[in-house]
């Protein structure tokens, strides 16, 4: 998830097992992944997966949640960001401030 934020990219996810639901919903609710729906039997469509990668990539309807991912990469990609909130929590442990 990190990394495909850090490039900007909109996300089509399909959880599961194990940790990935969670964090499809996360996303989803964050408005940065769409998630593919299921069919009855648990099993996913080839027309849900590509109408998905159409909204995330190329539709009108997409161009909400790529604004918001860019958004999100601009955050994700900033390592003098990163450095500063370990120091802060390094500061944080060593003085409990």
């Amino acid at each position: 998830m990190i990394e495909t934020l850090q490039f900007g990219h909109c996300m089509v996810v399909l959880p599961l097992i194990h940790d990935q639901p969670l964090s499809a919903r996360l996303l989803v609710e964050k408005g940065l992944a769409i998630e593919v729906e299921r069919g009855e039997d648990g099993s996913f469509c080839g027309n849900n997966i590509a109408l998905c990668l159409r909204k995330a990539m190329a539709s009108k309807e997409g161009d909400e949640m790529r604004t918001r991912v860019e958004k999100a990469a601009a955050i994700f990609r900033d390592e003098k960001l990163h450095h500063q909130y370990v120091d802060e929590f390094v500061e944080y442990l060593k003085n409990g401030k």
